[in-house]
């Protein structure tokens, strides 16, 4: 593992599937994960699942679910004056663009995503939203290799 979260830029899961993780400054994970649970094409109440590995995790929804993508968990925790969320399981179709907006009143909100099963040489991805608004979207291999272009400037 390395330092920071230049881990995420390479091709790999930490979860079946690949991975989605939220980041946003100044805001308890607790309540970051309540708005992107609001977000959900299907009603979701998120509830603990304790300290779980991403293993766990992926063994208890294949029980309650049947299936790791028949199903969600968000795994939330801080660092500072950071808070994160991880998706895992069929998070890839769940969430949408409807209800209110996981930024809004202001937040930073920063998001990873890797599709390791998409079928398709899918980059992560890097996308910065504020007050409602998407700042910034690029792949992490910073080319025009998949969707949105090449960003401008030095990456």
């Amino acid at each position: 593992m390395t330092d920071g979260i230049a881990w995420l830029a390479a091709p790999q899961s930490i979860a079946w599937g690949g991975y989605s993780v939220m980041i946003a400054p100044d805001l308890e994970s607790e309540s970051l994960a309540r708005r992107i649970a609001e977000t959900t094409h299907r009603p979701y109440e998120p509830r603990p699942i304790g300290e779980l590995t991403g293993r766990q995790v992926q063994d208890l929804m294949e029980g309650l679910y049947g299936d790791v993508l028949d199903g969600i968990a968000l795994r939330h925790g801080e660092l500072d004056e950071w808070s994160y969320v991880i998706k895992y399981g069929g998070w890839q179709g769940e969430f949408g663009s409807g209800g209110r907006p996981v930024d809004r009143g202001g937040l930073h909100v920063f998001q990873l995503e890797y599709e390791e099963e998409n079928g398709k040489p899918v980059p992560p991805s890097f996308t910065y939203r504020h007050d409602g608004n998407r700042m910034c979207v690029f792949n992490l291999h910073l080319d025009g290799s998949w969707g949105h272009g090449s960003p401008e400037g030095p990456p």
